[in-house]
């Protein structure tokens, strides 16, 4: 039976709420100086990562997701992050804006798979913060290597009993808690990215790109169960002043099924998405390496899951199958008719706070960022794909009255948003198809300076 290789990342979606930024990591922002790399090696996959959060191969004796670990078998030339907003940029024009990662090219405009670059060749990308790593190598902060922790940690400087826990690892389960194998933390921003006319933060002018900070930690386990994968959590953090209201998180893999160290194989490459288990997977066509070496594994990602969030009263994260409440079917979305008497749900698009009201017989207009939707008695309203906006005005409400921090509480609520398209969404997840075996686990917030967002 053929083995498959799996590799698994675990990622964040942006909840922005109001918090005190620690004083040390005032006036640390990302620069290419700070860049560093580092090794996976505590199973049978082995990869290099950078703390800008490329991970793959950038320079010659990197390793690009290799498995089994020493086999010279590679299957991830290079995985990347993107992270998109629709913003007002300062002329008050409606941009779309991706932050990304350096990656493994080298900056050029013909490069394939590289960051964006300035005029000068300077990154426009995510880029390493100093500090979270040791000034006296050039390898990222890594539990397994306690030279390579810097003297204090800038994020634990507010600890009033152990400031900085210097000498300890800042580890994700804890203070000098070595619960993976190794794991790895860095942080990265991008505040280098001037590609727009955009400055996210009215107290910085100097700050660009979205103002998103990005926390990093990537994990092994040994355990037989998981010994042919990395997790990542990439904890994403707004330090700017902009209210995000539309983000998208996304992940890149770039593939070289059945390459080598010395021969090529990735023309025959393809690629899946196994909508039942939410997992991207590749593989190689006639199943035969570089060089006649087979067989030749599957290679997967997986968005492991999204939390519920708090504000669009959408069940996002799937935890709410089994509560009371009603279903979300196609008869929610069927034309009707306001009429006076109607229940409806007016969404405030600044808090999310929703207000339950009559219809009433005058117009009532909703603003949603720079458009305004008015709404009449007699008036024909349906819902509208992907536009996350509240077409319909229904009234539904989740009773269970749970909140659970992590769980349902995101769920439970006054329903609103954009439905249709978590419909249709959920419903083809239904669907089954054949896919290598994979693990799931768990999301993480993180909070920032500004005020909310939306998926």
């Amino acid at each position: 039976m053929k083995k498959y290789g799996q590799l698994i990342y675990l990622v964040a979606v942006l909840v922005f709420l109001s918090a005190s930024a620690m004083a040390q990591m005032e006036g640390l922002h990302g620069d290419f100086a700070y860049h560093k790399n580092g090794v996976h090696a505590g199973n049978q996959f082995r990869t290099t990562i950078y703390n800008d959060g490329t991970f793959g191969s950038k320079e010659t004796g990197d390793y690009s997701g290799e498995w089994p670990i020493n086999s010279g078998h590679i299957y991830m030339i290079d995985g990347n992050v993107f992270v998109g907003s629709e913003v007002l940029d300062a002329r008050g024009e409606l941009k779309h804006i991706i932050s990304t990662v350096t990656s493994a090219g080298k900056g050029q405009p013909v490069q394939w798979s590289s960051g964006d670059t300035g005029p000068n060749g300077e990154w426009w990308t995510f880029l390493p913060l100093p500090k979270f790593a040791s000034d006296d190598t050039n390898k990222l902060a890594m539990s397994k290597w306690k030279w390579s922790w810097p003297p204090y940690w800038p994020d634990k400087w507010e600890d009033p009993v152990d400031p900085g826990w210097p000498g300890q690892w800042n580890g994700y389960f804890g203070k000098n808690i070595f619960n993976a194998d190794e794991e790895a933390f860095f942080v990265a921003d991008d505040y280098q990215n001037k590609e727009f006319n955009f400055y996210p933060d009215k107290n910085d002018s100097s700050r660009r790109g979205l103002g998103i900070r990005m926390w990093v930690r990537t994990f092994q386990w040994s355990n037989a169960l998981v010994e042919d994968g990395m997790f990542a959590l990439f904890d994403l953090e707004n330090v700017g002043t902009y209210e995000h209201d539309k983000v998208a998180f996304g992940y890149k893999f770039g593939n070289n099924m059945g390459d080598t160290m010395t021969a090529g194989d990735a023309g025959d490459d393809n690629g899946g998405f196994n909508i039942h288990e939410n997992v991207a997977y590749l593989y190689d066509w006639d199943d035969v390496g570089g060089g006649g070496w087979t067989p030749v594994g599957y290679f997967g990602g997986a968005f492991l899951e999204s939390p519920g969030n708090p504000y669009d009263g959408i069940d996002n994260d799937g935890d709410g199958r089994n509560l009371p409440g009603p279903v979300i079917d196609e008869s929610f979305f069927a034309p009707k008719v306001l009429k006076p008497t109607d229940d409806i749900v007016l969404i405030d698009y600044k808090t999310f706070e929703r207000t339950v009201r009559k219809m009433g017989n005058d117009t009532i207009a909703v603003q949603y960022q720079d458009l305004v939707f008015k709404f009449w008695p007699g008036k024909e309203v349906v819902e509208i794909a992907n536009n996350l906006v509240d077409d319909n005005l229904i009234l539904h409400v989740n009773p269970t009255g749970r909140f659970v921090i992590g769980g349902p509480h995101g769920d439970t609520g006054l329903t609103g948003r954009d439905q249709r398209f978590h419909h249709r969404y959920t419903a083809q997840r239904n669907d089954p198809l054949p896919l290598p075996r994979t693990k799931v686990y768990r999301l993480s917030y993180r909070r920032g300076k500004g005020q909310h967002s939306s998926r």
